[in-house]
């Protein structure tokens, strides 16, 4: 190579080496760490060579270096400055002998861009994974093991030894076994020693068992101890009844208490016990022996009341259930008492009889304690006693063997609750099978939850019901369409895009343009608007713009707001609606019995339709609330208000008791027929309609609400389904001819989107026209009988068979929802979970615990389905839902 070249290569090498040194853009790193392959600038000797890897020897000294200088299996990593014998997983010793946590030595790397020793700055180390601290860590727990087993192994020895001794222990269980294991030996050497001397002692040896049997009796039972030496020493001294000797040894299967006594006083001989010969000297009758006729009244007192002292102690003994509080002693308090003392002695604290043990009595009331003190001291509803839940865990816990200890807070609300997650979407297997036939529809709705976080929650629905997805929190973000498009498309892509027929959200710009976006995405999906925001739009707009409408709402709702406002009239009506049905007819008891239960319904912000709903019940409520007013509950209610009120109370009163208000009361209640005929003539051919009694003004006013409103909620769904719905077919509903082109139409948009080929559609629109004009199995009468009862999209799938392709959009038309008022029900959740006491909570675990709450009471209605009833969370005990 001639010399300038030479050069030049030389220069190229080393510029590149320092190029790399300095981290200068599209530079290679040189090969600077052990055993890599060099560069070019180190191959020709213009910069020093990587060093080499350390040998298995050498990596042994660096070992034995370590521990040397600190135990990995003791002291703590310099990193995060924790002990290596908290964790199991294997640590990093470097070449420069110092030892890390390996994860901890990577993050050290990714911060500091530099391969340097974190304690000694040695560059370029070699690194090798040793085991100390897990090793460490095994073998602390096999020797805590063989401790307690070898424990175990000594105080079990310990005991047998002390139990063999002469002395008896200090301790008193070791007492018992030891006075046990005596007497056992004493009561079997005698028997051998009575069985070795013949027969003819033993009628001795069992004269002698029968007198120890006695005096352990004596000793177990003082008040017979105490009548036993009555009837006895004293008894002698008094001229009183003593056994006869020698006593006859009990026969076989006899009590041992039967002996046989002879009073002293009137020399009268009786068989008993004594028992009997207390009641015989006592002057007790009715216990089988009669009274002693001979004995004094001042020894036959000190009898009675040794009779009287032997009763109540047999009393107190065998005290029945429910005894007398003073009848009960006191035993320790029960284990695992809450705070505050245990307060649950009432059943346990007494002595028990047979039958109260056998039933266990105790342990239960001592349970029972236990869970109503949890119940009433977390404030929790009274209804959770019939939980399936409760009781599925109880069931779970009688079947433990061992003790069984809570989970920890923070399992409970981490792991715990993501295994729920898990097992709730194995319970949903029936639901997820639904998919694929009747297809789905992907509910939203936004909301903001107790924090102010605005939510934006996401449902999936199908025949089996609303299954609660997601939860998104969009602060700080821009809930544009290109955004909401965004949420929902994820939860498409979940879900499964051949499964979602429709997108349903409400009417704002935002959702229809995000609508666009996702029907442009995938052109079988439709956007629909809720039909439920669409007509409680329609209804505020009536009650807000038609002055016949407005005038009734505005008088009703201040009333209403009156009456409830003030604690008096609110007293005064509840006290006057549960009236008294002595004297009624039947109709007007039956009128009562109904009407007693409702009240009156205050308007609500969020509610569909608060204002026709509020009407309603005044309507229902109409005979009872004229009355009110001008009875004298009312009366007594107004008497103590001020002025102001007063004035306002007897305006009520003279505005409830006109017939211009309760006019249009009525007039008002019927808005929702009124629409609904509306709506019939929008769907099928326009017929002429003769208008309400409404003012010509306020009857186009009406009619141009609704044309906005209904062109806002138009979708091919709801067309299509409307033409296909057997409920309309014939002499069942809409006839043939009623059919708009319209709906048609709808029906040809829907078989375009869910079929994809030419043929597919051409036997759709057979099919469809074979369910039009009643052919095959859509004419059978039975067909025709069960339409109007039986969903729409199981009638498709039993009478449609014969035409598949038309059966299938049939079905995925029919199965889905109008309205997105799941997402209502969802928030409803929310707010049960999510509440003030609970107002911590982060938006992803509220929404985690919602997922969990929502979806299991899907999954277990979607399982009993004709099966026991179980109480939702929203069922109240006290009140149900139409009494308030």
């Amino acid at each position: 190579m001639p010399p300038r070249s030479q050069v030049a290569c030389l220069a190229v090498a080393l510029q590149d080496h320092m190029s790399a040194l300095l981290a200068l853009p599209g530079a290679r790193p040189p090969g600077s760490a052990p055993g890599a392959a060099p560069s070019l600038a180190q191959r020709l000797g213009l910069a020093p060579a990587p060093a080499a890897l350390l040998t298995p020897e050498q990596w042994e000294a660096v070992h034995a270096g370590a521990r040397a200088r600190a135990d990995p299996r003791v002291d703590a990593c310099a990193v995060c400055l924790e002990p290596f014998a908290d964790c199991a997983t294997a640590q990093a010793l470097l070449s420069c002998g110092h030892v890390f946590h390996a994860a901890c030595l990577r993050a050290f790397e990714a911060h500091a861009r530099s391969r340097a020793c974190p304690l000694c700055r040695a560059p370029c180390y070699q690194t090798r994974a040793i085991t100390d601290a897990a090793d460490a860590r095994a073998a602390a727990a096999a020797t805590r093991i063989q401790a307690v087993a070898r424990g175990w192994l000594a105080r079990r020895a310990l005991v047998a030894a002390l139990v063999r001794q002469p002395r008896p222990p200090r301790a008193q269980r070791l007492r018992r076994l030891w006075a046990a294991g005596r007497l056992a030996a004493a009561a079997g050497a005698a028997l051998a020693a009575g069985a070795g001397a013949g027969a003819g002692d033993l009628d001795g040896l069992f004269a002698e068992l029968d007198a120890s049997l006695g005096a352990s009796r004596r000793l177990a039972d003082p008040a017979a101890a105490r009548a036993a030496a009555a009837a006895g020493s004293d008894g002698q001294a008094a001229g009183g009844c003593k056994p006869n000797a020698p006593a006859p040894r009990a026969e076989p299967g006899s009590s041992s208490h039967n002996k046989t006594y002879t009073c002293k006083w009137c020399s009268t001989t009786f068989s008993g016990s004594v028992t009997r010969a207390l009641a015989h000297l006592a002057g007790i009758v009715g216990i089988g022996v009669a009274a002693c006729a001979a004995i004094s009244e001042g020894v036959r007192n000190k009898f009675k009341a040794e009779w009287a002292s032997k009763q109540a102690a047999t009393k107190k003994r065998r005290a029945p259930l429910g005894g007398d509080a003073q009848q009960q002693r006191s035993t320790p308090a029960c284990a695992g008492s809450p705070p505050g003392g245990s307060g649950h002695s009432s059943a346990a604290s007494r002595v028990q009889g047979p039958l109260e043990r056998s039933f266990q009595v105790a342990e239960i009331a001592h349970v029972n304690a236990a869970l109503t003190d949890f119940l009433y001291a977390e404030g929790l509803p009274l209804r959770l006693v019939k939980s399936p839940w409760l009781r599925a865990f109880v069931n779970a816990l009688q079947g433990m063997k061992g003790k069984y200890t809570l989970p920890s807070y923070d399992n409970v609300r981490t792991r715990h609750l993501q295994e729920a997650k898990d097992r709730v979407d194995k319970k949903l297997q029936a639901w997820q099978q639904r998919c694929p036939q009747s297809g789905v529809t992907i509910c939203s709705d936004g909301w903001s939850d107790r924090q102010g976080n605005p939510l934006l929650n996401v449902l999936a629905v199908n025949p089996k019901g609303a299954k609660f997805i997601t939860a998104v929190d969009t602060t700080g973000k821009t809930k544009n369409a290109e955004y909401v498009a965004g949420v929902l498309m994820n939860v498409i892509e979940m879900v499964g895009p051949e499964h979602v027929v429709q997108v349903c959200t409400d009417c704002a710009a935002v959702c229809k343009a995000a609508g666009v976006l996702i029907m442009a995405r995938w052109p079988h999906i439709t956007w629909s608007p809720c039909v439920a925001h669409v007509c409680d739009l329609a209804l505020e707009d009536l009650f807000s713009k038609v002055d016949s409408f407005k005038a009734a709402h505005e008088e009703n709702k201040a009333f209403i707001t009156f009456v409830r406002n003030h604690h008096s009239t609110l007293a005064a009506w509840k006290q006057f609606n549960h009236s008294d049905a002595t004297g009624a007819t039947d109709a007007e008891r039956s009128e009562l019995q109904r009407t007693n239960k409702l009240q009156l319904i205050k308007p609500g912000e969020t509610r569909f339709a608060s204002a026709h709903l509020m009407l309603e019940r005044v309507a229902k409520l109409k005979s009872k609330i004229r009355q009110y007013v001008v009875s004298e509950h009312w009366a007594v209610a107004i008497s103590n208000f001020k002025p102001g009120d007063k004035a306002l109370a007897k305006k009520f009163e003279s505005l409830v008791t006109s017939a211009k208000f309760w006019e249009q009361v009525e007039l008002a209640v019927q808005v929702k027929s009124l629409l609904r005929e509306m709506a019939e003539q929008f769907s099928s051919v326009q017929q002429e309609q003769e208008p309400p009694l409404l003012r010509a003004t306020d009857w186009e006013l009406v009619q141009k609400i609704w044309d906005d409103r209904w062109d806002m909620m138009d979708s091919p769904l709801h067309g299509a389904g409307y033409t296909v719905d057997p409920e309309y077919l014939g002499d069942q509903g809409i006839p043939v001819g009623n059919i708009t082109d319209k709906c048609v139409r709808d029906w040809h948009t829907m078989c375009e989107k869910l079929l994809p080929t030419i043929e597919e559609r051409t036997q759709a629109m057979a099919g469809y026209m074979a369910f039009r004009n009643g052919e095959g199995s859509f004419g059978q009468d039975l067909a025709k009988a069960v339409a109007p009862i039986t969903p729409a999209h199981q009638w498709w799938e039993t009478y449609g068979q014969a035409w598949p392709e038309a059966q299938r959009v049939a079905v995925r038309v029919l199965s889905q929802v109008a309205s997105a008022s799941s997402c209502e029900r969802a928030w409803s959740a929310y707010d049960f979970i999510h509440n003030k006491r609970r107002n911590r909570l982060t938006p992803q675990r509220a929404r985690d615990l919602v997922y969990v709450f929502t979806n299991t009471r899907l999954a277990t209605k979607i399982s009993a389905e004709g099966g026991e009833q179980f109480h939702g969370w929203d069922e109240e005990e006290e009140m149900s839902e139409s009494e308030q």
